[in-house]
């Protein structure tokens, strides 16, 4: 892709600079990009505003169509010199996601703004390690049962692994009681047999250690192209692993 000019525009909650990259022309489009186990796209789902995103000014929510232009900068040139105080749009955090998600919207409004909360806050715990990763042992997939989820006890854990492969692992920062009280909302909300609801409840219970839970959902995942997904959350499943996890390429 290539950078066209810079977009300079003003807030319409407090007038304040948002610089906004354009582009001159697309390329081919990377496929180069990380998938996750809980399901976070490339592109997020956003049906309550058009960005989903804030002023980084006074952290209001902008809808793009209100942003009134004032002006551009060639791509080479530092807009922050004509415009000093211009900034980025922001993406929300957390904390003003769940307070636009106990506002007044839809139930469909509510369910999608309380997910991308949970990718959000997810953010701070994916790892692109490797899960099955033992020091100073060779490198061994865990085997399951792609039927019942559970795991064949020859393949898990390595030969001479001892603790090593067995010990809990630490799952990254842990949740608070709001993000608690979000997930068990989603839990409500994403009780359907789709495969976005299925791979939700999944991850949030693998999350809270709850793997029989975690892998009945697993299982009811369906369908040839989601087989490899459905295989790798089931050996993570088997050896308890609670952290988001990258996808890994085949």
């Amino acid at each position: 892709m290539r950078p066209g000019p810079t977009r300079i525009t003003s807030c319409p909650h407090c007038s304040g600079f948002v610089a906004q990259t354009t582009l001159a022309s697309r390329g081919r489009r990377s496929h180069d990009h990380a998938l996750w186990t809980d399901g976070k796209p490339h592109d997020e789902p956003w049906t309550v505003y058009k960005t989903g995103q804030v002023c980084p000014h006074c952290r209001g929510w902008i809808d793009p169509s209100e942003l009134k232009e004032v002006g551009t900068v060639p791509s080479w040139e530092d807009f922050t010199v004509a415009y000093p105080e211009a900034r980025h749009l922001d993406a929300p955090n957390v904390e003003e996601l769940l307070a636009l998600a106990a506002s007044r919207l839809t139930p469909l409004e509510e369910r999608d703004v309380r997910l991308r909360a949970w990718w959000t806050d997810n953010d701070r715990r994916r790892t692109s390690a490797d899960p099955f990763f033992v020091p100073h042992r060779p490198r061994q997939v865990p085997e399951v049962d792609l039927e019942t989820g559970e795991l064949v006890p020859s393949s898990w854990p390595p030969p001479g692994a001892g603790e090593a492969a067995t010990a809990p692992v630490d799952p990254g920062p842990p949740l608070t009681e709001v993000e608690v009280a979000n997930a068990h909302a989603l839990l409500v909300s994403m009780d359907g047999p789709y495969t976005q609801d299925l791979v939700v409840r999944a991850e949030i219970m693998r999350r809270f250690g709850r793997f029989e839970e975690a892998r009945a959902h697993v299982l009811q995942l369906a369908g040839h192209d989601l087989a490899p997904f459905r295989r790798f959350l089931l050996q993570l499943i088997a050896i308890r692993d609670r952290y988001v996890r990258m996808l890994p390429s085949e």
